[in-house]
Order: C-alpha cells, then structure tokens, then sequence
C-alpha cells in the first residue's frame, strides 16, 4: 500500500520535486504516528491516509487493511467506518 504525504520541501527550495511518501511494501516498521497543534491537519491527513491505503489496496486486489482509530473527542468522520464507544460510564469501558 501506499500513502503521498506531499513534496519534501528541502528539495522545493533547490527547485526539486521529491514526493514523500510510505510504500509498506519497502518500510520496515509499517507504523505511523500522526502529532501537532490543533488545527495542523492531523484529522486531514488520516483520512486522506486512510483513503490512499485502501484505494492502493484495492487497485492491487489486496485485503483492505482495516484501521484502528481511537478518538477521543468523537469528530473524526471516516466513510464505512464502524464504531465502538468506549466510556467509563458504559458497560464496555
């Protein structure tokens, strides 16, 4: 599978289109681990990341991955996702 994270923006300076990106079939730890302020497009980029993965997956008639995403605040919207809600207060927490 494979995600674009954009251009390196080193090689933008130096007039240089160099994509970042994840192939997982070259990583060798497939983890991804996604920081920032809020409002830095973490959200953004984890659906896009997730969308990228499963359309590589797919056009390789590969297993769709299946993702595991804990959200706390309860905002983030992924198409086709199911849902478990864990709370302190429910039976399941």
């Amino acid at each position: 599978m494979r995600v674009s994270w954009g251009l390196d923006a080193a090689a933008l300076k130096a007039q240089k289109q160099v994509e970042v990106c994840l192939d997982t079939s070259q990583a060798i730890n497939g983890h991804v681990l996604l920081v920032g302020m809020s409002g830095a497009g973490k959200t953004f980029q984890l659906r896009k990341m997730i969308r990228q993965m499963t359309d590589s997956a797919a056009a390789a008639n590969e297993p769709l991955p299946r993702f595991h995403v804990f959200d706390v605040h309860g905002d983030i919207d992924i198409p086709d996702a199911s849902l478990v809600l864990f709370s302190e207060q429910t039976q399941w927490g």
